[in-house]
Formats: C-alpha cells, structure tokens, sequence
C-alpha cells in the first residue's frame, strides 16, 4: 500500500467517526473551532512590536557606526622636504644649524662682490 491509499482509508475512517458523534460533541467542537478561528484572525498589540524594535535598534547602530567613525587621516604626511632630511648623509646638528651655514656663504658672496 502506498502512503496515498493509507491516507483515503484514514481519510474514510474519519469521516465515518465524525457523522456518528452525538449533537452535544458536534456543537462544542464546532464553538472550539470558532474560537480558534477568530483568534487567529485578531492580531495581537504585540506582534506590531518587533517592527519598531527592530528599526530602533538599526537607527541606533547607524549612529553609533556614524559616531565612531574613523577619522580619515590623523597622521600628517610627510613634505618632501622632511624626507629629505631623513635620507640625507649629513648628521642632525647640520640640519639644526642651517640658518648659520646659509647666513655664512651670504656673507662670503657679498664680500665676493
């Protein structure tokens, strides 16, 4: 036997039960499938209440993300010059006394005129 011949003889054997109740069990069953029914149909106050839960708790991971963002550069970068400086020979203290080294070969082009 297949599962849809166990499902007509199950079908059959219902139906025949059913006709044979009395009317006191016919009538409750039939108030407890109304009831059932029309609560289904009536949506609780409570179920509207994950829609705006859930959209405040987006809105309020929006902002904090938004917040909390990252800066886009806080490091400032470095001029040409100052790599320069870094790859150069030369020690530190040349660098710290330029002024005077420039200010020296001023004095030596103007005596040179």
């Amino acid at each position: 036997m297949n599962d849809g011949d166990e499902l007509e003889k199950a079908r059959r054997h219902l139906n025949r039960a059913s006709s044979e109740l009395d009317e006191l069990v016919v009538a409750r069953l039939r108030a407890a499938r109304k009831r059932a029914v029309d609560a289904s149909r009536r949506r609780p106050f409570t179920a509207w209440i994950p829609l705006p839960t859930l959209a405040a708790g987006l809105l309020a991971v929006t902002v904090t993300l938004w917040w909390w963002q990252v800066p886009e550069s806080t490091v400032n970068t470095a001029s040409a010059e100052d790599l320069e400086l870094l790859m150069s020979k030369e020690s530190p203290d040349f660098f710290a006394e330029i002024d005077f080294y420039h200010w020296i070969g001023d004095q030596n082009d103007s005596d040179a005129s």
